[in-house]
């Protein structure tokens, strides 16, 4: 799984503190893979990490995406994770 080889779909959560540890991001994260993978029948998804965020890389890791690179942005570094619908 190559970060941003092909035409890519990234999922993505941000949430305000009051509502983290209650399952909102994994609901969250569920929606935008159903969405790719069938709606827009693609072959995988993406997910970009702050390395410092392990309430995100956990949810990310329980919905079955796997580490692949760091990568730096603008923003600094960030971890990418990738899940495979094959």
């Amino acid at each position: 799984c190559e970060y941003l080889a092909d035409i890519d779909y990234e999922i993505g959560f941000i949430l305000q503190e009051s509502f983290w540890g209650k399952g909102y991001a994994k609901e969250i994260g569920k929606a935008q893979i159903s969405q790719i993978k069938e709606d827009l029948n693609d072959k995988r998804a993406l997910a970009v990490v702050a390395p410092n965020n392990i309430g995100s890389i956990k949810t990310l890791e329980s919905l079955g995406f796997v580490y692949i690179k760091d990568v730096e942005i603008p923003r600094g570094k960030r971890l990418v994770y990738c899940l495979d619908f094959k």
